[in-house]
């Protein structure tokens, strides 16, 4: 089975989320928002303790350093099961320099060391990477709590990200616009992942919405959906797709 580099969720996702409208209203609408992503491979046999452990002590010693937010999400049925990832505002790489990471500082160095050797037994893995979100995303509002998301993970063909990045930006969104979705973001992957890796995320409020046409041809119909699709001949190696629910009680603001 495929790993993926968050973007390879997004991402993860792209992506690409709702922390990111409070995180760009910031910002000049030019300059693009960075997202920290974790994406966490559970086993099985100790989701439940996981679980238990995030609400319990990772929450409480985030929230004590005064880490601005995180989201969490999860596989919802069409996708690798027991995989969770976590979002961050990413404001500086200089963040990173200091070496004492979140659970020293919250925890001191040997309630860190007890914390880890917890999560060492429940994870099969975890991968970390940075994204930038496009401005010209359709990011929700900050009061927006998204049930699921669309991840759909696209693979440039090298020397061909700057081509299908245009696409995104000058095709793609602009027709997206006209579909009214509530969320529809874009992201690419910085570091920690495929260099080539972009991924858009549908924001839904119920999967049912899964059953009707893609956004693309409910706002420019099948023909005219087909022809724009068609101007990424040549520049992908290869695209997937993954759902994924949101969870509250692994989130916060």
């Amino acid at each position: 089975m495929a790993r993926h580099s968050f973007g390879t969720l997004v991402v993860f996702v792209a992506s690409a989320f709702t922390i990111a409208s409070s995180f760009t209203s910031a910002q000049s609408p030019a300059a693009p928002a960075r997202l920290s992503v974790q994406i966490v491979n559970v086993k099985p046999e100790a989701l439940t303790d996981w679980l238990a452990l995030q609400q319990k002590e990772t929450i409480p010693a985030l929230k004590k350093i005064k880490a601005p937010a995180r989201e969490a999400w999860t596989t919802a049925t069409f996708g690798e099961g027991f995989q969770y990832f976590f979002s961050q505002p990413l404001d500086k790489f200089a963040q990173y320099d200091n070496p004492q990471g979140p659970m020293i500082r919250a925890l001191g160095e040997e309630g860190a060391r007890i914390y880890n050797e917890k999560v060492r037994k429940m994870i099969a893995s975890v991968q970390t990477l940075a994204i930038t979100i496009m401005p010209e995303s359709i990011v929700p509002p900050p009061t927006y709590e998204p049930k699921f998301m669309v991840l759909n993970f696209a693979y440039s063909v090298p020397g061909r990200a700057a081509d299908y990045d245009a696409y995104l930006r000058n095709d793609l969104i602009p027709v997206i616009r006209k579909a009214k979705p509530t969320g529809f973001v874009m992201s690419r992957t910085l570091h920690g992942g495929d260099a080539n890796e972009f991924v858009t995320a549908r924001y839904l409020d119920k999967m049912a919405d899964l059953d009707g046409p893609n956004l693309p041809t409910q706002a420019i119909g099948a023909e005219a959906a087909n022809k724009m699709a068609a101007k990424t001949a040549g520049m992908l190696q290869r695209q997937e797709r993954r759902v994924y629910r949101y969870v509250p009680n692994l989130s916060f603001k």
